[in-house]
């Protein structure tokens, strides 16, 4: 469960800054905002369970965003 349609919060201390969030094209942030397309890839193109734009594995994913 992840609010979607939100700006990304980059600017606070607890989320990493957007440049680095989307630097490698994986996690995408249309228009600066967190959506469902940011961690999810309907097409599955990298073949990742649940569909994720990369692995979560050790919170890979989640972690890209939010600082632990």
């Amino acid at each position: 469960d992840h609010p979607v349609g939100i700006p990304y919060p980059g600017h606070r201390p607890d989320y990493r800054p957007a440049s680095f969030v989307s630097r490698d094209g994986r996690i995408r942030l249309p228009d600066g905002k967190v959506e469902c397309i940011s961690c999810h890839d309907p097409h599955n193109e990298a073949g990742v369970p649940g569909m994720l734009v990369m692995s979560n594995r050790r919170s890979a994913l989640c972690l890209s965003c939010h600082v632990k």
